[in-house]
C-alpha cells in the first residue's frame, strides 16, 4: 500500500511540474530515435502530455516514422517541419533519418533510443554524454552496457540515463 501511495504521488508530482512548464511555454523538449514498436506506443500517449513537445524523430526510414505519427493519431501538419529548429519555433515535429544530427541540436532536454540495435543504442548513449544530453535507453539490448562504462564520462555535467524496460509518462 505504501509503494502504490509513493508510486501516485511522483506521477501526481510529474503531471503538476508538466502543466507548470506547459503554461509558462517551456515544454521538456524530446527526441525519439525509433519509431518502432515501442516508438509508436509512446508516441501515442505523448502528444496528450501537457508539457512535453516531441521536437524531433529519427529512424532508418523517415516514412515509416510519418506512418507511426499517422497510426498514433497525429494531425499530418504536427510532424510537418522541414528543420529542427522550424519544429522548436513552431511547436511541430521534424522527421529524419539523421539521429547524431538531431541529438548535437540545441536545444534537446531528453534523448529516447527506442532503436533495438545495441550498437546503435550505444552509440547514440555516448553522443549524448558527449553533448550532455539526458538520455532514456529502451534498448533492451544495450541496456547493461552503460551501466558499466559511462560514469567515467558523466564527469563534464549532471546527467541523467535511464535504463527503463519501458516508460509511460502518465
Amino acid at each position: 500500500m505504501r509503494t502504490f501511495h509513493y508510486e501516485r504521488s511522483i506521477l501526481v508530482n510529474l503531471r503538476k511540474k508538466l502543466n507548470e512548464r506547459a503554461i509558462r511555454g517551456k515544454p521538456v523538449r524530446i527526441v525519439l530515435i525509433g519509431a518502432g514498436k515501442f516508438g509508436s506506443m509512446f508516441l501515442a500517449q505523448a502528444r496528450r502530455v501537457p508539457g512535453v513537445h516531441v521536437a524531433g524523430i529519427a529512424d532508418l526510414n523517415p516514412t515509416r516514422a510519418r506512418d507511426s505519427l499517422a497510426r498514433a493519431g497525429w494531425p499530418a501538419e504536427q510532424y510537418a517541419a522541414i528543420s529542427y529548429g522550424e519544429a522548436i519555433r513552431s511547436g511541430a515535429t521534424f522527421v529524419t533519418d539523421d539521429p547524431m544530427a538531431l541529438i548535437a541540436s540545441e536545444p534537446v532536454d531528453v534523448v529516447i533510443d527506442a532503436t533495438g540495435s545495441p550498437d546503435a543504442g550505444i552509440r547514440h548513449v555516448l553522443a549524448c554524454c558527449r553533448y550532455q544530453k539526458h538520455v532514456v535507453m529502451v534498448n533492451v539490448e544495450a541496456m547493461h552496457w552503460p551501466v558499466r562504462c559511462l560514469p567515467v564520462r558523466r564527469r563534464s555535467r549532471a546527467l541523467s540515463i535511464h535504463l527503463p524496460m519501458a516508460i509511460n509518462l502518465l
